[in-house]
């Protein structure tokens, strides 16, 4: 929201209107995943992991609190997954990911 009115007219927006709006907005990003191949779909997935494990790291740098690293190790822990599934072929279980 870019200032004032936006928020304002958010606030306005009726509950069924959002849900409508969300599920639109999922309808797309489902279409959007459908239409990947494979490796669009692992290179999608690697870049978000990726761009996780650099936010934590911007955190770290900035606060240094336990808990960011514990995060920071659950964000490379699902990038190994990744790397695991692509050489594997097969999901890896969900405590990796």
């Amino acid at each position: 929201m870019r200032d004032d009115s936006d928020f304002d007219e958010f606030m306005e927006t009726g509950d069924a209107e959002l849900d409508r709006e969300h599920d639109a907005a999922m309808r797309e990003y489902a279409a959007m995943i459908g239409a990947m191949s494979r490796d669009e779909f692992y290179a999608y997935r690697r870049r978000k992991r990726v761009d996780l494990c650099r936010r934590w790291r911007n955190l770290i740098r900035e606060f240094d609190m336990p808990f960011l690293h514990t995060n920071l190790r659950h964000a490379q822990r699902g990038l190994l997954a990744l790397r695991i599934e692509r050489q594997s072929g097969i999901p890896t279980p969900s405590q990796l990911q």
